[in-house]
This record gives structure tokens, C-alpha cells and sequence, in this order.
């Protein structure tokens, strides 16, 4: 999420500044991979690239060929073969993969390109599904590149021209919605061939921190570092808040807890309590468990926690303390130093909004990865 963040930013830049630039995306991979399809390198027209599509093998080539792309203004598709290792000139990073990647001009003046749709999914706060032709042949050829956005059957931004694949690609985009999934979907018919990449995306996470002691900045540091947008509630005057913790996004003045209403945390937040003071972490507990963040965590031992749920917050069900309460906090990794615990606290995070358990990877059978599945439309 934070390379994702970094390129809007600099896309943001350049076109304020009427410069064009190439935008390479990670379309199909086929084999194990560094970065998977939606992992996105732009490249100005000084050569400079920002992001990641590989380890740092195929960066360079695609840097030379946006070049091309850049002076033609013609999207190009190019596949490379990063299993061969007999070449140290060549691309082979012994992973037994293949990389497809699209490269495509983008020019200020243009509207609804790729990253102006991805600029309006990060600020509308929703998961959505943008859809990108990455391979067409017949009357379609000219669509390569092309991206519509899908936050709703409602909310649909950008055209993938004709009258045909949309229909097709925003019900593509609402599966992908449903099953939080991305997905490859091919077309074969008289119209001609075409391949779109459905990427299912999320919002960045939102970590609200309710606490103003030294323990809060490492977590920011942490998070931050992963485009994580953090949100430092405290006791103290904003300046001071601001003055503590620079790397958050935004901090926040809370005198009484009482006064914590309605509070802004969706399905895309995360909370921390952990003010180090018994009464005003038992006085967040309710109005925090009352919203839809799906992760609630309680800085402190377990006995603690269980006296603040009782106090507190009498009644709350079994499934709201097994799914999304969170007390002690942190993946078991060995911790004592707040930087330690920061990092135990944001991996446990980054699990529970991935969907993962947090183990070690050499316990799993099988890829890391979930493959992206291609899909034939449906004639």
C-alpha cells in the first residue's frame, strides 16, 4: 500500500507540473513472483522511476522500454521469463515465474486514465474494482490500456469504449466486489480477443491510536512506513500531539472520553487503546467496540483487559471478544521495547485485515500467494 501511495503522490506531481510519464503495471504472472498483478512503477521522462514491480531485477528493462512508450505514445504488453538462471545478464531471479507487464503513456491533459480512477478510489474510502484491457485483438485492439472503475453497480467511473466489454467487465467487477478477489477475465468472440485484469482493491487502513505516551510513536513510525493513515488521539493540545508524533497522518484533541461520539472508524480502521490510564481506557472501550473497525486492541495484559470488559462493557458477546477484540496485543514474536512491540502490534494488524494467521512461512504447503485466476466470460 505505501509504493501505491507513492506513485499517486508522484503521478500528483508531475501533472500539476504538465509532465508525462509512463505507468508500468504488473498484469498475469505465471510461477511464484515478487510482486503480484496491480504492482505498479512509473517512470518520468527523465528516466526516473518510482515503485516496484520485481526485486530490483526487471526495473531497469522497463525503465528503457517506457522510453519507447513514452515517445509513441502506444501502450506495449512485454513478457519476461525471470525463471532462467544461466544468464547473469538476463532477468532469471530462480523463482520459476513469468511477468506480463502493461506499459502505458499518460499524458496530464488526459481524463480517466489509470491512476486518475486509482486517485478517486483513495479518496472515496471504498474497496473497488478497476478493470484494465491488458490484451485485445480484432475490432478491440485499440482498447489495450483502457480502465473502468466499479465501486458500485451504482458508481462506475471511466470507459473501456464500444458497447460491448463494459457490460461484461462490470459484472466481472462486482464478482470481484463479492468475493474480494481479483481475477483475469478473457473474451473470445466475433468482436475479437480481449483480456481484462480485475483488480479487487481496498482502502489503505486506518489506524486510529488513543494514547499520548512514548509507546504511541514507534507504532506510528511502523505503520506509516506501510502508507497505513494514523490517526493520534490524545489528551494533549494538537501542537503538542504534533509535535510527538510527526509521522502521523492527523492527531486529534480528546479531553473526556465521554465525548467520544460517532466515531469515524469504518470497516477499513483499526483501533488501539492504550492511554496507560484504567478509567479512561474503560470509558473508549464501549463507543470503539460500538463501531465498525474490525480490529480493537487493548494495550495490557489479558486480567486488565477482562476488567475493563466488565466494568465497562457488560455483556459483550463471544464472538465480538474472539473476532475483533484484541488483548494482549501483538503476534507472539518475543517482545519488551516499544519498537518491538510496534512491530508485533502492526504484523497482527496487517493479518487480520489480510485475512492470514500470522504463522511462519515455512509452514505452509504450497505458493504464498493465492493465484489471480483467469476466468472465460460468460457467452
Amino acid at each position: 500500500m505505501n509504493q501505491f501511495i507513492k506513485v499517486l503522490t508522484e503521478a500528483d506531481r508531475l501533472e500539476r507540473n504538465g509532465e508525462p510519464f509512463a505507468l508500468a503495471t504488473v498484469v498475469r504472472v505465471g510461477g511464484s513472483a515478487y510482486r503480484r498483478p496491480g504492482a505498479r512503477l512509473l517512470v518520468a521522462a527523465d528516466g526516473t522511476a518510482l515503485g516496484a514491480i520485481s526485486g530490483g531485477c526487471l526495473e531497469k528493462e522497463i525503465a528503457l522500454r517506457a522510453a519507447e512508450v513514452l515517445r509513441t505514445g502506444k501502450p506495449e504488453v512485454v513478457a519476461f521469463d525471470v525463471s532462467d538462471t544461466t544468464s547473469v545478464t538476463g532477468f532469471g531471479a530462480g523463482c520459476g515465474s513469468t511477468v506480463t507487464v502493461l506499459i502505458q503513456r499518460i499524458d496530464p491533459a488526459e481524463t480517466g486514465h489509470t491512476l486518475a480512477l486509482l486517485r478517486a478510489l483513495r479518496d472515496a474510502r471504498t474497496p473497488g474494482a478497476l478493470c484494465t484491457v491488458t490484451d485485445a485483438s480484432g475490432e478491440r485492439q485499440g482498447r489495450v490500456g483502457r480502465s473502468t472503475l466499479v465501486l458500485s453497480p451504482d458508481e462506475i467511473l471511466g470507459t473501456l469504449g464500444g458497447d460491448d466489454l463494459p457490460v461484461a467487465a462490470v459484472r466481472a467487477a462486482q464478482r470481484a466486489l463479492e468475493e474480494r478477489r481479483s481475477r483475469i477475465v478473457r473474451f473470445d468472440d466475433p468482436a475479437g480477443r480481449a483480456e481484462l485484469l480485475v483488480e479487487w482493491i481496498r482502502p489503505r487502513i486506518r489506524l486510529f491510536l488513543f494514547g499520548d505516551s512514548y509507546d504511541v510513536e514507534p507504532v506510528t513510525a511502523t505503520a506509516s512506513k506501510l502508507g497505513w493513515e494514523c490517526i493520534v488521539v490524545g489528551s494533549r493540545s494538537v501542537p503538542e500531539l504534533r509535535e510527538r508524533f510527526p509521522e502521523a497522518a492527523s492527531h486529534r484533541f480528546l479531553m473526556h472520553p465521554n465525548d467520544l461520539r460517532d466515531p469515524d472508524m469504518d470497516a477499513w480502521s483499526a483501533v488501539v487503546i492504550m492511554t496507560h490510564q484504567f478509567l479512561r481506557d474503560r470509558a473508549l472501550l464501549r463507543p470503539v467496540l460500538a463501531s465498525a473497525a474490525p480490529y480493537v486492541g487493548v494495550l495490557g495484559p489479558a486480567s486488565r483487559t477482562q476488567r475493563l470488559i466488565e466494568e465497562g462493557v457488560a455483556g459483550l458477546d463471544t464472538a465480538q471478544r474472539t473476532t475483533r477484540l484484541f488483548s494482549p496485543v501483538g503476534l507472539d514474536i518475543g517482545t519488551e521495547t516499544p519498537e518491538e512491540i510496534a512491530l508485533a502490534l502492526v504484523a497482527e494488524i496487517q493479518a487480520v485485515f489480510s485475512g492470514r494467521s500470522g504463522r511462519k512461512l515455512r509452514s505452509l504447503k504450497g505458493p504464498l500467494h493465492e493465484a489471480v485466476p483467469v476466468i472465460d466470460s460468460e457467452k
